[in-house]
């Protein structure tokens, strides 16, 4: 309904304005255009600038993706000689985008106003992909810089989906001359360059058309293009490397400060340990043994802190990571208790990352249900540190994989024997 109120809009106005014209002579018509054109900002029923805005509506409506009509009952109702634009909106809605394609470009004689009907043909294709893909909430700058990505809705993958190959055959045939036709479609194709099958509309190409014919107009803006578009691409990927570097640390240092408060550590706070009746000073633990032959400041520095509890003791070793190495898995064991009876294991609690130069904390809880017992005892534990070393950098600041100048190989797990810890009975209360 909505379309045959708006062809009788365009053809009542058009009918006025014939009239309008025979009634008077040419002077008045001139003094009527201008009339019309300072009234442009309000138009008046009968105007001609009224009559464009229906035939723009009702070109609006014929390409709207959403539009409720019958395309061919439309074809059919709709006078072809009067009404060829909008004949070839229908058709395009029908899937006969190179009948469309060939109104445009032969009868109305317009390039551009055929690139447009491709235009908006890869607009609804790359909105549908996107739609798909879940792309359609993101922010419009980055769905403009999508929406020019040949690869997003397949264009380059399939010949049968680019909307601008029926556009180059159209060209191919638009003349009896094959040089003056192969140089309109490849006019059409280095207009489009950016966004067309590139592939797919060379070949469809004559086989005798010369290279310097392609070159200058596809060819060489195309390998311009095309290498402009990977150095910006290498640059935004390095950038965005950065920046998912640069959060990652900030991540693995806000995991760090938090695991260095144990209230704030959720392993600890689902075992209710209850009020902290006493925190020791912090006591250095040093290795037993040497394993490699490195120097000290490449060994990590264990403090351990004593927090006592009811019926619970609590290690926090405060491991400093001193080396140019990136620590995992770092985890302080108590391997045997004196006095299983007194104190035992019971949890321990890793550190999953410890960079270079960092200092992180790990914590062993030992179970105390006999404290009143220990009164004048003293309890040995053998403990160590247990780490798996993640990365390393050498001495030029170059990130290694492989064997460093130490010797310490990137994923091989160390263990190092620490002090034994004395636990006495003040240590609890």
């Amino acid at each position: 309904e909505l379309v045959y109120l708006l062809l009788e809009g365009v053809i009542s106005e058009h009918r006025d304005g014939l009239q309008e014209v025979d009634e008077g002579d040419s002077c008045h018509f001139s003094t009527h255009a201008r009339e019309g054109e300072h009234k442009a900002a309000s138009p008046l029923p009968g105007s001609e600038h009224c009559t464009s805005l229906y035939r723009l509506k009702l070109r609006r409506f014929l390409g709207w993706s959403l539009a409720k009509y019958d395309p061919e009952r439309m074809v059919e109702f709709l006078p072809k000689r009067a009404f060829r634009y909008e004949h070839a909106l229908l058709l395009g809605r029908l899937g006969r985008h190179a009948d469309a394609l060939k109104i445009l470009y032969y009868d109305l004689n317009s390039m551009q106003e055929a690139l447009l009907y491709c235009d908006r043909r890869r607009k609804e294709v790359v909105e549908a992909k996107m739609e798909q893909n879940g792309a359609l909430n993101v922010p419009l700058q980055l769905k403009a810089d999508l929406s020019m990505d040949p690869s997003l809705n397949s264009l380059r993958g399939a010949a049968s989906s680019c909307p601008y190959l029926p556009l180059v055959s159209v060209a191919l045939t638009s003349s009896e001359d094959p040089a003056e036709a192969t140089a309109k479609a490849i006019e059409v194709i280095s207009m489009r360059r950016d966004v067309i099958d590139q592939s797919a509309a060379l070949r469809m190409l004559p086989p005798a058309t010369p290279m310097r014919a392609v070159a200058r107009r596809f060819l060489i803006p195309a390998l311009i293009q095309g290498e402009s578009q990977m150095r910006r691409l290498t640059l935004a990927a390095a950038l965005l490397r950065a920046d998912y570097i640069e959060l990652r640390r900030a991540l693995t240092d806000a995991q760090i400060r938090s695991q260095s408060v144990l209230r704030c550590v959720p392993a600890l706070r689902a075992l209710d340990l209850g009020e902290c009746l006493r925190v020791s000073p912090p006591l250095r633990v040093r290795p037993l043994h040497d394993h490699y032959a490195a120097p000290a400041a490449a060994r990590p520095d264990v403090a351990v802190v004593k927090h006592a509890f009811a019926r619970h003791l609590v290690l926090q070793a405060e491991v400093r990571n001193a080396s140019p190495r990136t620590l995992g898995e770092v985890a302080f064991l108590v391997a045997e208790s004196s006095d299983d009876a007194m104190l035992s294991p019971l949890t321990v609690v890793k550190l999953p990352t410890l960079p270079p130069h960092t200092t992180g904390s790990t914590w062993v809880v030992l179970s105390c249900p006999y404290k009143a017992s220990m009164e004048g005892m003293v309890v040995v534990l053998t403990c160590e540190l247990r780490y798996t070393v993640l990365s390393m950098v050498d001495s030029a600041g170059v990130l290694t994989t492989g064997m460093g100048a130490q010797g310490m190989g990137v994923g091989q797990t160390f263990m190092e024997e620490l002090q034994d810890i004395e636990i006495r009975h003040s240590d609890l209360e």
